[in-house]
Order: C-alpha cells, then structure tokens, then sequence
C-alpha cells in the first residue's frame, strides 16, 4: 500500500469514529434533558399537591 492510500485509509476511519461517537453523544444529551424536564415537572406537581394539602389541613383546623 502506498503512504497516501494508507493515510486515506485512516482519515476515513477518524471520521466514521468522530461521527458514531457525536451520534452517541448527541442521543445522551437529549436524552438527559428530555429525563431533567421528566423531573422537573414531577417535583413541580408534587409542590402543588402538598400545597393543595396544606390548605386542606388548615380548613380541617
């Protein structure tokens, strides 16, 4: 093999690497902020409901 052809070789092999690697990546970060919004929105609703239960126990006094 000549030293072009090897190098192209390997360039081509970066490349394939680089872009499965920035796939990969890409799907953990929305996949981590699709989770994050998950929980935000679950500890929002449980604020609300000890709300809503606070003010139950009050009326109940």
């Amino acid at each position: 093999m000549s030293i072009i052809s090897k190098l192209k070789k390997s360039r081509d092999l970066w490349k394939t690497k680089a872009v499965e690697s920035n796939n990969t990546l890409r799907y953990h970060r929305a996949e981590l902020k699709r989770l994050k919004a998950d929980r935000d929105k679950y500890k929002a609703e449980i604020r609300e409901l000890k709300k809503q239960l606070d003010e139950v126990r009050k009326k109940k006094d």
